[in-house]
């Protein structure tokens, strides 16, 4: 048993709890699963007491099961089944109420790369909507084949923001339009001895 602030949790076969069934909150079992097996179980789950029903941290519970786990650590509370009910509405609630310091949670998952519940999509997305716009002036015509000229084309495909802003800086993107329509895009249109030149910047 561990005692904290007049708190006491203790550790209780996972086949004693009941799991609420009228749980609004549907939670990712499946992200909980990757963190209680890097971290293992840091937060207990919070039971009311007589009934062992959980109040906070049925995902978690089902988690736990499916990785084989017996036993898990478990804060039981005095609550009548109206304040139980109202003490898991809060916990959820509460939580949504956070926000991110966008910039800073780049800053620290780059140190330290994808944690459960942030993989490597979410982080790319993530350091695309954190950097500057781009700002284009007008579009511009792009060099046009002359007559009897040969010329060919390298399509190069981003896999991620990342190797979209890699291009973007690599090869100076910028808004070009059609010389056969008013279709714009992003794009660079240049020559081979043009292309040498920015390759090797």
């Amino acid at each position: 048993m561990v005692k904290s602030k007049g708190m006491d949790v203790v550790a209780i076969p996972l086949d004693d709890l009941v799991l609420d069934d009228r749980n609004a909150r549907k939670g990712n079992v499946a992200v909980i699963i990757e963190s209680l097996r890097e971290f293992g179980q840091h937060r207990p789950v919070v039971a009311q007491k007589g009934t062992n029903k959980v109040i906070a941290g049925n995902h978690l519970v089902k988690a736990a099961r499916s990785l084989g786990w017996t036993e898990v650590e478990v804060l039981f509370v005095d609550d009548d089944d109206k304040k139980a009910l109202r003490r898991s509405l809060a916990d959820n609630a509460v939580g949504d109420t956070a926000k991110w310091e966008n910039d800073l949670l780049v800053e620290l998952l780059e140190e330290v790369g994808p944690v459960p519940g942030y993989d490597q999509d979410a982080l790319d997305k993530l350091i695309a909507q954190t950097q500057p716009k781009l700002q284009f002036e007008d579009p511009i015509f792009p060099i046009v084949a002359r007559p009897n000229e040969k010329y060919d084309y390298v399509l190069i495909v981003a896999q991620s923001e990342i190797d979209v802003n890699w291009l973007h800086q690599t090869f100076d993107l910028r808004v070009e339009q059609s010389y056969k329509s008013n279709k714009t895009s992003r794009s660079h249109v240049v020559s081979v001895e043009r292309l040498q030149g920015l390759w090797e910047k």
